[in-house]
């Protein structure tokens, strides 16, 4: 029996890897969704606090202000439809990069592993078991705090009165799937988590 080559192995479970990757960001990116209702109710109703994202919930109240009941007319509030490619793709795409790649490939660096598995970690993940290290929680704090403070930033400058604690909680389920499988699967689950709630909101 000839033995494997020990490229075409390593290829096929990197493959299979970013395959399983992908299909867990696909079911996480729903998970995610139910996760963050839940995050919602639960915070606003122990601080009274309003949670969520700043940023829409400026254009919602910017689109209602003229409405003659403006408190129903947020709450009611879709975003338009030449928006859909922005909320559904692009801006899950940038915004995974960003806060998850980036500070993924930084991460491995300063773990000192090198640029060449750092590049190879996000594609694939690091292959290490389903455990963070501490410089994973590091990381992942810090990107997932900065993304979630990046949904504070309006055009009126950063808001203080909106708890952006879903962002917080999906930027820390994004990034163990960039961890754990690859930049596929985080993005996958981002794209999923957004088309979902689009579809929802403009059915």
């Amino acid at each position: 029996m000839r033995a494997e080559n020990p490229e075409t192995g390593m290829a096929r479970r990197d493959f299979l890897r970013t395959a399983l990757g992908i299909g867990v960001g696909a079911v996480a990116g729903s998970a995610v969704l139910g996760m963050n209702v839940g995050i919602i109710d639960g915070v606003h109703a122990a601080t009274g606090e309003s949670v969520g994202n700043a940023n829409t919930a400026e254009q919602a109240e910017a689109a209602c202000e003229n409405n003659p009941n403006p408190e129903e007319c947020v709450q009611q509030y879709q975003s338009p439809d030449s928006q859909a490619a922005e909320v559904m793709a692009t801006g899950p795409l940038i915004e995974e990069a960003a806060f998850r790649a980036l500070p993924s490939a930084l991460t491995d660096i300063f773990a000192k592993k090198g640029l060449s598995k750092a590049i190879d970690n996000l594609a694939t993940g690091t292959g290490e078991g389903y455990g963070l290290t501490r410089a994973d929680v590091i990381g992942g704090a810090v990107s997932s705090l900065i993304f979630a403070g990046a949904h504070n930033f309006t055009a009126r400058g950063f808001d203080t009165h909106m708890v952006p604690v879903p962002q917080f909680m999906s930027g820390l389920s994004f990034w163990y799937l960039q961890r754990k499988f690859g930049f596929l699967s985080n993005a996958t689950a981002h794209v999923a988590n957004n088309s979902i709630v689009w579809y929802l909101t403009h059915k």
